[in-house]
């Protein structure tokens, strides 16, 4: 087994919480960058109720107004038994390394601002968030996470992970059919791969769905039966779409409304 990298060093961009009225932050609420600016989910808070997380873009180009969320979950990241490699991490370690299914492709750092959390064993329901990541290049089984806190159980050869990246990370237009969290309202169109502002909370104008026709002071969020990726709904009765706020003005399918987002 190769050696691990014996330090990841995190990346230096701000993060945290930032308070308005400032009145902008580094990049502008309507700006985007090709260059990471703070750190991706940082929340920017208005004292009006508007609320923004920092995002990148994924692969494919933004339109204006429409809901997004994280991108489609990586199979080889899921239920990974430990093996050998899960017997070696111990209390008190910071840097970890994890076995995943051979075929993840992971860019250095693709999992900052992730998490890392324990399916089964003696360490059952520890999570930790992710400040770094690197695959070994020459075996994508061996990935070496940095750690926020310290293990606090130590992991077995039978110990169970998941791993999820950021939902901020390589953001997609909120599909019909969702396969991750809603991670808020781009207001301006964004390049691929850019860097961006998606507002959370607060008033903000979104697309109605097709064929839907939202109502003043009801729930909205991912239509039960979704036209077109990314406009907003009315939401099933049965507790299986997201809420995503509340309709401040009502309005029919394919016009703009305006929604009071609950998403932080």
């Amino acid at each position: 087994m190769p050696d691990a990298p014996s330090i990841l060093t995190p990346p230096t961009y701000g993060k945290g919480l930032l308070f308005g009225d400032v009145e902008q932050p580094k990049q502008g609420i309507f700006e985007e960058n090709v260059a990471q600016q703070l750190g991706v989910g940082t929340l920017l808070v208005f004292n009006d109720g508007r609320k923004y997380r920092y995002n990148k873009n994924g692969a494919v180009a933004l339109t204006k107004n429409l809901m997004n969320s994280g991108a489609a979950v990586i199979g080889e990241l899921e239920a990974e038994t430990q093996t050998v490699i899960g017997a070696n991490v111990a209390v008190g370690d910071i840097e970890v390394l994890c076995l995943v299914t051979t075929g993840t492709a992971l860019a250095e750092n693709a999992l900052v601002g992730g998490t890392v959390y324990v399916e089964s064993s003696t360490a059952i329901g520890d999570d930790y968030p992710i400040v770094a990541s690197r695959l070994d290049p020459s075996d994508d089984t061996q990935l070496t996470l940095r750690l926020r806190y310290p293990i606090r159980t130590a992991w077995s050869a039978t110990t169970v992970l998941t791993i999820k990246k950021s939902p901020f990370w390589d953001t997609v237009v909120f599909p019909t059919t969702a396969e991750n969290v809603a991670v808020g309202v781009n207001k301006i169109a964004v390049t691929a791969n850019y860097f961006y502002w998606g507002q959370t909370g607060g008033a903000c104008a979104i697309v109605t769905d097709n064929g839907d026709t939202t109502v003043k002071g009801e729930p909205v969020g991912a239509p039960g039966s979704a036209g077109a990726a990314g406009e907003v709904g009315v939401v099933a009765n049965d507790g299986t779409d997201q809420v995503w706020g509340t309709a401040m003005h009502g309005i029919a399918g394919d016009g703009v409304g305006l929604v009071w987002l609950t998403l932080d």
